[in-house]
């Protein structure tokens, strides 16, 4: 739905037949052993089918959508995730995804110890060691909290990963100075989490990029609602003088 919603006209079950025709093409299914059902999926989506992160053109919004994706067997870890998650349940094995900071990985939910799959790496194996490293090159440092560490590997919910794909579209339009785009990214986001400050925030500064100083402050206005004195607020009301002065006398 979401890559429809950007690309008029595209079919939004056509994704869908294309992840069962992905899975019908598997010619070795899955076993019961763990191992087996990984080594099964990896040699099929990233030797048989060619499927692989996206290193030329990582921020490309293509990478972000499920057609496409499947099309150019191209992508961001999240994306090639959810096709990783996908092509697992349509063949009963159950695989989690999980929002590592910086770099979205998966996770086979019986695994016993636990272990981690990158399909932006061709399916490459991970233990914690190995994520802790991944944790020190993306953020400087790999000593966490135990609650922290938890919560960074955590399985997350489908609300979650729609919220992360529609962040990495946001940020990625903004970029390309499209805020009509980036806007579009924003607004799906607050229909899962209408309260979001940080969204409510950007939606302003992007209905007022797209020329529609106005709305920006209306929604401003809406979002402040009830909420004059909370210090949380702070920046939309610091954004709401801001655009108040660029707007001049009403």
């Amino acid at each position: 739905l979401l890559a429809a919603e950007e690309q008029p006209g595209l079919d939004p079950a056509a994704p869908v037949r294309a992840l069962d025709a992905l899975a019908d093409a598997m010619r070795a299914r899955p076993s019961a052993d763990v191992f087996v059902q990984v080594a099964a999926l990896n040699h099929h989506l990233f030797v048989d089918q060619g499927f692989a992160g996206d290193e030329e053109e990582y921020d490309h919004p293509d990478n972000s959508m499920l057609d496409r994706v499947l099309q150019r067997k191209r992508g961001l870890p999240i994306l090639l995730s959810v096709v990783y998650m996908e092509l697992a349940r349509r063949l009963g094995v159950e695989i989690d995804g999980v929002g590592f900071p910086g770099h979205f990985v998966v996770s086979p939910r019986q695994a016993s110890p636990r272990f981690f799959i990158d399909p932006f790496q061709s399916g490459r194996v991970l233990g914690e060691c190995d994520l802790r490293l991944l944790l020190r090159r993306l953020a400087g440092t790999w000593d966490v909290e135990p609650t922290t560490w938890a919560r960074f590997t955590a399985p997350v919910t489908p609300g979650a990963v729609f919220l992360r794909i529609n962040t990495n579209l946001k940020r990625c339009w903004a970029r390309r100075r499209r805020p009509e785009a980036a806007l579009r990214a924003c607004e799906r986001s607050l229909l899962l989490r209408p309260d979001h400050i940080p969204d409510l925030h950007d939606r302003a500064v992007l209905l007022a990029r797209t020329g529609d100083l106005q709305g920006a402050l209306d929604a401003l206005e809406a979002a402040l609602a009830g909420h004059e004195a909370s210090p949380d607020h702070a920046c939309l009301r610091r954004l709401r003088a801001e655009l108040s002065g660029a707007a001049g006398p009403v």
